[in-house]
């Protein structure tokens, strides 16, 4: 009894104590903290395209929400306006974990406290000695007719853009005028992409809009595989700019590499750009089979066709013979017993 008691014992104490999970249901995910304020680049108002990031241990950058594309002047993410995207940190971030933040890819200085679920305010102010990450100054070569003496390479500032301008080519601005500098900026909310396409990344805004180039300029985009939704090839994406006039993006003649992730296309004007993905197409449906007629009154009349024969009934295997001497040893030694016990019992009696 005291050994059954222990073990019923044990088995309670590793049920009370073992945290039990619906089937195929993880433990909870700490909800990201929000943060959101003003951006001072330079003391002046940062720039729609600028991009703030916060950084940290266990923090997942490189996400949607992290870093964040300012779309107002000045500052990144409301508290009241639910369109302007505020910057959400998750991860596998331990309670109070410092977070630094980072402007265009340049750090503030400026930390806070990772707590689950919060949504706080933090003002930013940062120092970019020179032209801002995305901006390409090419104002000293270039000649004063807007030819390029010489190949020249414009990256935005995550480097996954980047824009390739041969020897002798001629670039000008939207009046005429030889360029002086190039920006790529990450557009906050891309424009909506056609019919069954997904945009695959970030859209990058060239600037300055409307500068052409002849011959045109090579386009190199670095795109992340894992985000190509499932059925579509690596091959049958392409690159697209959006065209203003129509509110339509339009596809280029474009060569993928999926070995190296990367997919380009000859550019001859800027405006923005993205990489869009065509989902496979929708299944087909299954015809739905033509219902059975009824029978006519002269087929239900008509006597039923006779039965086909019932096939022959397959041979049964020959019973298993049965092992006599092996039946009468099991009976002999039931009989022993028997008489065994009947004599210790008449014994007792005695």
């Amino acid at each position: 009894m005291k050994t059954i008691a222990f073990i019923l014992l044990a088995v309670l104490l590793t049920l009370f104590t073992t945290p039990v999970y619906a089937d195929g249901v993880s433990p909870p995910v700490p909800v990201p903290h929000a943060f959101y304020g003003t951006v001072e680049v330079n003391s002046d108002p940062a720039p729609v395209g600028t991009e703030v990031e916060a950084r940290g241990e266990g923090v997942q950058t490189g996400v949607n929400g992290n870093p964040v594309v300012i779309i107002v002047d000045g500052k990144y993410g409301s508290l009241d306006d639910p369109f302007e995207p505020k910057l959400i940190v998750q991860g596998d971030i331990a309670d109070g974990t410092t977070l630094t933040f980072y402007v265009s890819g340049v750090s503030t200085g400026q930390t806070a406290e990772w707590h689950s679920g919060k949504v706080t305010e933090v003002n930013l102010t940062v120092t970019i000695e020179g032209p801002p990450p995305g901006t390409t100054d090419i104002s000293t070569t270039i000649s004063s007719t807007g030819i390029f003496p010489e190949a020249v390479i414009a990256e935005s500032s995550d480097g996954l853009c980047r824009l390739t301008i041969a020897k002798d080519t001629v670039g000008l601005t939207e009046g005429g005028e030889p360029l002086s500098e190039i920006k790529m900026t990450k557009m906050g909310a891309p424009s909506a992409p056609p019919a069954g396409a997904r945009v695959i990344g970030q859209v990058y805004d060239f600037k300055p809009d409307g500068a052409t180039f002849n011959p045109a300029a090579t386009l190199k985009y670095t795109y992340d595989p894992t985000r190509i939704p499932e059925g579509v090839a690596e091959n049958d994406l392409v690159l697209a700019w959006w065209d203003t006039g129509t509110g339509k993006w339009v596809e280029l003649e474009s060569t993928v590499n999926p070995e190296a992730n990367t997919i380009t296309a000859p550019v001859s004007h800027f405006t923005a750009f993205a990489t869009l993905a065509y989902g496979p197409p929708e299944p087909t449906a299954e015809p739905t089979p033509a219902p059975t007629p009824e029978p006519t009154p002269e087929q239900v009349a008509e006597p039923a066709p006779p039965a086909p024969p019932a096939p022959p009934a397959s041979p049964t295997a020959p019973a298993e013979p049965i092992n006599w001497p092996v039946l009468w040893g099991v009976i002999g030694g039931a009989v022993v017993v028997g008489l065994v016990i009947f004599l210790l019992a008449r014994r007792k009696a005695y």
